[in-house]
């Protein structure tokens, strides 16, 4: 069994392949994409094409995202990283120090702390819909979860063939295909749901400190600007008058 991966996802054109000028001899770069890509692969990358797929360029990406343990058997951990972020340094021995002694790693959250904060970010941007938010935000509430910790899922370090953590992915794909479309509203469930421990990597690396992983722009603006806004106001107009806007607060 090979030791790491890292993994990059691009669907339907969203983000432009950024280049890799690092040479592991340990660590594998793989670049997955769908039938939309045409660019050509920087040296350093490893193309995966994917086949045909009935899934939405974004619920492929997803999908991708959350399955490390299948599409990657042959190595012992992963790492998964956007598309729009670069990799700058070496990641063994972050990968060695990350996954010391959990099988998940996240950088926290750089604005907000806890779960319930972001489902309300959220709708007051429009980002998704009140009728998806507000369930999944009860019914969390009801199972008596916390929500009280927050991270980023822009780049996760996992030891993916751990039997607990396979679950809280099979859960984190069923919950974000039946609720809301961020990924982030459901992570930190789906980990306490399966007894999964984060080692919390603190600060945003890709955000703020910049030392393994620099964070650019998408190369298509998604998702439309109008939608948004008109999903905003919707938002804004049924938190105004039915009582259920207590659910995420």
């Amino acid at each position: 069994m090979k030791p790491y991966v890292v993994y990059s996802v691009i669907t339907g054109a969203y983000d432009k392949l950024l280049p890799l000028d690092i040479a592991e001899s340990d660590v594998d770069y793989i670049l997955i994409v769908d039938n939309a890509f045409s660019g050509e692969v920087p040296p350093g990358w490893n193309l995966m094409k994917l086949p045909e797929s009935s899934l939405s360029h974004k619920d492929l990406n997803r999908y991708i995202k959350m399955h490390p343990h299948l599409l990657f058997p042959q190595y012992e951990c992963s790492v998964y990283v956007d598309g729009n972020i670069q990799v700058v340094s070496a990641l063994k021995d972050v990968i060695d120090n990350a996954l010391a002694s959990k099988d998940i790693a996240l950088y926290k959250h750089y604005k907000r702390d806890d779960v319930y904060s972001e489902a309300s970010e959220c709708l007051e941007l429009g980002l998704d819909y009140f009728w998806r938010v507000i369930p999944q935000m009860a019914r969390y509430k009801a199972n008596g979860f916390q929500g009280n910790a927050l991270y980023e899922a822009s780049v996760i370090f996992r030891r993916h063939h751990s039997c607990d953590l396979k679950r809280a992915m099979e859960l984190w794909w069923k919950e974000y295909l039946g609720n809301a479309r961020r990924d982030q509203l459901s992570l930190t469930f789906c980990l306490s749901t399966a007894n999964v421990i984060v080692n919390n990597l603190g600060i945003s690396d890709p955000r703020i400190e910049q030392k393994y992983f620099v964070k650019k722009t998408h190369a298509v603006y998604r998702p439309d600007k109008l939608s948004v806004r008109l999903t905003a106001k919707l938002n804004k107009l049924l938190l105004a008058v039915l009582p259920q806007k207590k659910l995420v607060k």
